[in-house]
Formats: C-alpha cells, sequence, structure tokens
C-alpha cells in the first residue's frame, strides 16, 4: 500500500514510499537516492562506487588498483619494491631496507638511511646530507663548499680559493680580507 506518494518500478520487490527507485542489482532496497553499479554485490546509497579488486565495498571516494592485496580507497597506490603498502605517496627503493615515502632516497656509502637528499662519499668518515664535501684536510668535515688550509692565519676559508704563498702568508686570490699590507706581500 502506497499513500500520498508515488511508487516507482521497484527490481527488488520490496515497498518503495515517497522517493525513487532505481536499478539495485544487488536484489536490495534503495530509497531516496541514486545507486551506482555495485560490482561486489553490496548496497551503495548516494555515492558512486568503483571497482574494489579486494571484493570490497568503496563509498564516495575512488580505489586503485593495490598490488599488495589490500584495499586503497582515495588516494593511489605504486608498486612497493619491499612488499608493504603504500597509499597517497610514491616509494622509492631504500637500499637500508626500509620504506621511504614522498622524498627519494639515495645510497649511502656509510651504510645509513638518507632521505629527501642527496649525499656524497665523505672522506673524513662522516655522514653529510644535502651538500657536495670535499677532502678537508684538516680533518674536520665541510658541507657544501670546498675548503683548503691557510697555516698561518689558522683559518679556514669556506668561500674562495686561498692559496700558500711563497713566505708563508695566505693570499686570497680574489677575495678581500682583513689582513695588514706587510701580511700580503709575498
Amino acid at each position: 500500500m502506497t499513500k500520498g506518494v508515488p511508487i516507482v518500478n521497484n527490481p527488488t520487490e520490496t515497498m518503495t514510499i515517497g522517493c525513487q527507485i532505481v536499478n539495485n542489482p544487488p536484489g536490495r532496497m534503495t530509497i531516496g537516492r541514486p545507486i551506482d553499479n555495485n560490482p561486489t554485490g553490496g548496497m551503495t546509497i548516494g555515492v558512486p562506487i568503483v571497482k574494489n579488486s579486494t571484493g570490497k565495498r568503496a563509498k564516495v571516494t575512488p580505489i586503485v588498483k593495490n598490488p599488495t592485496g589490500g584495499m586503497t580507497i582515495g588516494a593511489p597506490i605504486v608498486n612497493n619494491p619491499l612488499g608493504g603498502t603504500t597509499i597517497g605517496v610514491p616509494i622509492v627503493k631504500n637500499s637500508t631496507g626500509k620504506r621511504t615515502k614522498v622524498t627519494p632516497i639515495v645510497k649511502n656509502p656509510l651504510g645509513g638511511m638518507i632521505i629527501g637528499a642527496p649525499i656524497v662519499n665523505n672522506p673524513v668518515g662522516g655522514m653529510t646530507i644535502g651538500g657536495p664535501i670535499v677532502d678537508n684536510p684538516s680533518g674536520e668535515m665541510s658541507i657544501g663548499v670546498r675548503i683548503f688550509i691557510n697555516p698561518v692565519v689558522e683559518t679556514i676559508k669556506q668561500c674562495g680559493f686561498i692559496a700558500i704563498s711563497p713566505v708563508g702568508r695566505s693570499k686570497p686570490h680574489h677575495l678581500k680580507t682583513n689582513l695588514d699590507k706587510k701580511s700580503m706581500i709575498s
């Protein structure tokens, strides 16, 4: 019995009052909202459903194929070479055997994990992230700039080339310094 409201074709043979029903392939009742094709056989109300490779229902957000066999909703998944699931962000190969998200990882020749910045070989035995390192003859680590020794002034210049003068004074080739005039004579 229907009072005061139209009834439309109900393929599920269940009574529908006051609202429209559309084709419901799983054979259940849908009231008031359209239903989209649900390939998994469950009821979907008011939101589209996309193919769920795991056989479960997905509402509102699209689902993409998860190569690891798990369900992924609303975010893309990429192949994780380490065997774990990655949702929404790309993953790259981590040479240390751990999962890395969002940022690339490069090989760390010293055996540690580096995320998001390149690493170069550090001849003094320390880890260097995000900048090149050159041989520092004073035994300290140098990041991002070339370094030389100034044995007289006992300072290390990181922004220019410093050469050893024949009289034992250091004279920068293209930098102005505060050294007195006598110390600049070579």
